[in-house]
């Protein structure tokens, strides 16, 4: 069996998200990422989804972007694009895509990324600072 994932960075490392992958498939990734190299950081959890995958459990994928760089934005459109392949043989697979209500920037990339793939894709705005998902 699978053992959850999860990233909670140190103190003072606001340029690395908060993630959580259940075992579930309840996937969440929360806050701002623009570390130097992305594909570093993230290619320990495409590892661990593609493990996940065996399963065969449906997968929902709620994000919430705080900020994020060209290079971090690659390494999410390349998780949306791994649920599509997941999807695409059969499996269930959705995304929510949050973002605070006055953000037109995280709304558009919501609306872009829900263009680029043909997967159920949830935008939801939210008010203030009070994220409607956490991180336990």
């Amino acid at each position: 069996m699978l053992n959850d994932y999860t990233v909670k960075p140190e103190k003072g490392k606001i340029y690395i998200p908060k993630i959580e992958l259940g075992s579930s498939g309840i996937f969440k990734i929360i806050g701002s990422s623009f570390m130097e190299n992305p594909l570093h950081f993230y290619e320990p959890l495409f590892e661990w989804i593609g493990e996940f995958m065996k399963s065969g459990k449906a997968i929902e994928l709620h994000l919430l972007p705080d900020y994020y760089n060209t290079s971090s934005a690659k390494c999410v459109d390349r998780l949306i694009r791994t649920l599509k392949s997941y999807k695409d043989t059969g499996n269930q697979a959705k995304v929510f895509w949050y973002y605070e209500e006055n953000d037109s920037d995280n709304l558009d990339d919501g609306e872009d990324y829900q263009a680029l793939v043909d997967i159920p894709f949830e935008i939801i705005s939210f008010q203030g600072k009070e994220y409607p998902i956490s991180i336990a």
